[in-house]
């Protein structure tokens, strides 16, 4: 899947992926806008908004780099609106 198609995924069905993942998302997202920040207490208010973890299991699914992390996602979002849409046509077709 090319890269584009894997961020639109992550962006538009984010709210299908599993906590962790979306946590994940938030501390990538939160670090790089920190790395721009020259405030100090910036960072603790991230860490104290649950916007940045120190949990291992959660950093351990950025290890390998944010693209693999959104390509993971983007697949299993696309696999879950896969399934969306085959039940709706299902449903559909018992309808008529």
């Amino acid at each position: 899947m090319d890269k584009e198609t894997a961020k639109y995924l992550v962006t538009y069905f984010f709210r299908l992926l599993p906590d962790e993942e979306k946590l994940a998302w938030k501390h990538h997202s939160s670090i790089l806008k920190l790395e721009s920040n020259d405030n100090p207490k910036a960072m603790e208010v991230y860490k104290r908004k649950g916007w940045i973890t120190d949990e291992k299991k959660i950093l351990d699914l950025l290890i390998e780099g944010y693209d693999k992390f959104e390509e993971r996602n983007s697949l299993f979002s696309l696999s879950i609106v896969s399934k969306l849409i085959s039940l709706k046509c299902k449903n559909m077709m018992q309808t008529k």
